[in-house]
């Protein structure tokens, strides 16, 4: 799901990730966000932002081109 909408192929997204060539964020919410986690992922000037709940289920998702 991120290497595709980062428009990537699987094998190069790992490798671009393998070489710290795609950014990571991720956050632990607190207080009414508690028990959610927010992953943003960047890569030149896409950006993919997923939030989940504790089992991992996405609950939002943004994708993003800074153009």
């Amino acid at each position: 799901m991120v290497a595709r909408a980062l428009e990537l192929e699987t094998d190069a997204f790992r490798r671009l990730m393998d070489h710290g060539h795609i950014r990571t964020l991720s956050e632990r919410g607190v207080g009414a966000d508690e028990g959610r986690y927010r992953l943003s992922f960047y890569y030149r000037d896409k950006r993919l932002r997923i939030v989940t709940d504790g089992q991992g289920r996405v609950i939002t998702r943004e994708d993003r081109s800074r153009r």
